[in-house]
């Protein structure tokens, strides 16, 4: 372990926007490029509120009717709200995903692991909120257009993937982890 370098990937699973933020808004690009012009542009959307056009306090008031966690600063405050994924958009990523990995041909295997990056990176979310989802199409599978299959065995090493606890996938409901998925859609 020595020398080696360890990586992790992190991603934000919470919006966040500055008041600071809001007080330079002149106006949105059409399709915004950056996380952080998202954030803005989806603050400004969900509290109705106009650029140029409200006080510390209106913009206060609306986050926290919004459902923002607000963290005042001395000069400042931060509004963060987690990033929310339907299950529809959980759904079309992970078909979607699934297909890139698999050079687009249903019910072929993939690893828990690799498939599981992939739709975490792709909609900001945690890979427990992730093993969650996947659980409850399994358990339930006449609720989603896409059906997913779970088998279970020894865990894979990827490379540049080190296997921490709160890597792990699910179990099986023999009591292996879920290492690969392979799915279908009825189109």
């Amino acid at each position: 372990m020595h020398g080696q370098e360890r990586r992790h990937k992190v991603y934000l699973t919470c919006e966040i926007v500055t008041f600071s933020d809001l007080r330079g808004i002149n106006k949105f690009p059409r399709k915004p490029t950056t996380f952080r012009d998202r954030c803005v542009q989806r603050f400004m959307t969900d509290s109705k509120l106009r650029s140029g056009s409200f006080s510390r306090e209106r913009a206060l008031d609306s986050a926290i009717s919004r459902g923002y966690l607000v963290v005042p600063q001395l000069r400042d405050a931060m509004f963060l709200k987690r990033i929310e994924t339907t299950e529809t958009e959980f759904g079309e990523a992970l078909w979607s995903e699934y297909l890139k990995l698999t050079k687009q041909r249903a019910m072929r295997p993939v690893y828990f692991s690799q498939l599981r990056e992939e739709v975490c990176e792709r909609l900001l979310m945690s890979g427990t909120r992730f093993d969650n989802q996947i659980a409850r199409i399994i358990n339930s599978p006449d609720r989603y257009r896409t059906k997913v299959y779970a088998g279970g065995g020894a865990l894979p090493h990827l490379p540049g993937i080190d296997m921490l606890r709160k890597d792990l996938p699910p179990k099986t409901g023999t009591g292996e982890y879920i290492t690969y998925l392979k799915l279908d859609r009825a189109e």
